[in-house]
């Protein structure tokens, strides 16, 4: 299959009227974790793209005026540390097309998207171009031979989290849709985040004797002995609605918690890569958790509209005999043991931990997340509106997360039918990665049966 795109034009987008300039100060949790642009691609069926280019160019001239930092360049200050400068220098959008014919009636149209994501976003090359001279906001546009299209966008992990790139695109796309700007982003209040420790004689204190009291980004430790090269492969699972349902019941067959659709996918996904990678009962097993803190800071707190990194990867410990030979509870019960844990003391003194760091290089990776093979992260789009982008040309056909290259990743995202299905994207490496399929599947059938006829069997569920 001829996966070529041909580009045909590249445009400098700055915004349509002048904006505030100046430098603005990135926080702690701005700079630490992956620095380079994390996409996201959509695709659209349509039958005449011809002026898209244009409306696209307009509409982004536009809404780079209230997100006037998206036009400006980050700027290198020694240590690790950035700031962010609003020069107005502009986004890049790259006009492409490609002679493939999409078929998005296909069951393995996610393995296509896979294979197409490198050619459908600008490249950039993190170890040959300066950091200072790369656009943050980096758009793609290409036209496909049967008249379908894609709008990628990547902006710098370094300016937006998930939430925040989000919100961005859903602005973009009502200001093309002719709309105004429905939430207007706040930048202004990183300042709360920049935070003054209140435990200068002791830069990282224990909040809470019972928690680890690690640095908090653990993806990132330089230190770990549990480094992966091996070939990884990603699958791309499907939960129907009966499924999930089947989930939150194994979830809290022995809890009245309610653990919550979340919690139980999780859960389940990694058990089934603790039995997958065939490791030792007493092997470490930890899952990492992205924690959104704009709903846990306090006094003052957080905004919803706030825009830029407003969140904490933070791992659920355990060991592996533990979370195989235990219900499913036991995995859920973790996961919210340590999310009730991340208190607005927690996150200030984590931010203090970073703070006090002389160098943030060793929290940072400009290409990929360190490999851990005792480690699952799995990242939630289910609060996401990941297929409501119309930029007036009709609704996201399909959602392609772009790069998540390294072992025991893992995205769950809102089915694309609205039937309150979710689909599950997971890369482990390729000798774990078929046991895993056949225990994901297998146990929820398992505990299905078991639910029906009453019979449970422990050691398998």
């Amino acid at each position: 299959m001829d996966m070529t795109v041909s580009i045909k034009n590249h445009y400098t987008v700055k915004p349509a009227t002048q904006t505030w300039r100046g430098r603005i100060p990135l926080t702690e949790l701005d700079q630490v974790g992956i620095i380079s642009h994390v996409p996201i691609i959509y695709f659209y069926k349509l039958s005449s793209p011809d002026s898209i280019i244009n409306i696209l160019r307009g509409s982004l001239s536009q809404i780079l005026v209230p997100f006037y930092p998206l036009a400006g360049r980050l700027c290198l200050l020694g240590r690790g540390r950035m700031e962010l400068d609003c020069n107005s220098d502009g986004a890049l959008l790259v006009d492409a097309e490609s002679k493939l014919r999409l078929d998005f009636s296909v069951p393995d149209f996610s393995s296509l998207s896979r294979s197409l994501a490198p050619h459908l976003l600008p490249r950039i090359d993190y170890r040959r171009v300066p950091l200072p001279e790369i656009p943050i906001l980096l758009v793609q546009h290409t036209k496909f031979n049967c008249g379908a299209i894609s709008v990628a966008v990547g902006i710098s992990h370094t300016v937006a989290d998930g939430r925040s790139v989000f919100h961005f695109i859903s602005e973009w796309a009502r200001v093309t849709r002719g709309e105004p700007v429905r939430v207007m982003p706040r930048f202004n209040d990183a300042e709360i985040l920049r935070i003054i420790n209140p435990y200068d004689s002791d830069p990282w204190q224990d909040p809470d004797k019972n928690f680890s009291s690690d640095p908090p980004i653990l993806l990132f430790d330089p230190d770990s002995t549990h480094s992966s090269i091996d070939k990884t492969t990603e699958a791309t699972m499907i939960l129907t609605k009966n499924k999930v349902a089947n989930l939150k019941i194994m979830a809290n067959s022995d809890s009245n918690l309610n653990f919550s659709r979340y919690e139980s996918i999780a859960a389940h996904i990694w058990r089934c890569a603790c039995k997958a990678r065939f490791q030792k009962p007493d092997d470490p097993t930890g899952l990492a958790v992205c924690i959104d803190i704009r709903n846990r800071l306090r006094q003052p707190a957080l905004p919803q509209s706030y825009f830029g990194n407003a969140a904490f990867d933070f791992v659920v410990k355990s060991t592996v005999g533990e979370i195989i030979s235990n219900p499913l509870t036991f995995a859920t019960s973790k996961i919210r043991e340590t999310v009730k844990k991340v208190t607005n003391e927690y996150v200030r003194y984590a931010i203090g931990y970073l703070k006090n760091q002389p160098d943030l290089t060793m929290f940072q990776d400009s290409l990929k997340a360190l490999k851990r093979s005792d480690i699952v992260g799995v990242l939630s789009w289910l609060t996401f509106p990941s297929h409501d982008f119309d930029f007036v040309w009709g609704k996201v056909e399909f959602a392609e997360p772009g790069d998540r290259d390294f072992d025991g990743d893992c995205v769950i995202l809102p089915g694309p039918e609205n039937d309150e299905s979710i689909v599950v994207r997971v890369r482990l490496q390729v000798t774990h990665m078929e046991a895993f399929k056949k225990y994901f599947h297998e146990d929820i059938h398992a505990a299905a049966y078991a639910d029906r006829t009453g019979f449970k069997k422990r050691s398998s569920l």
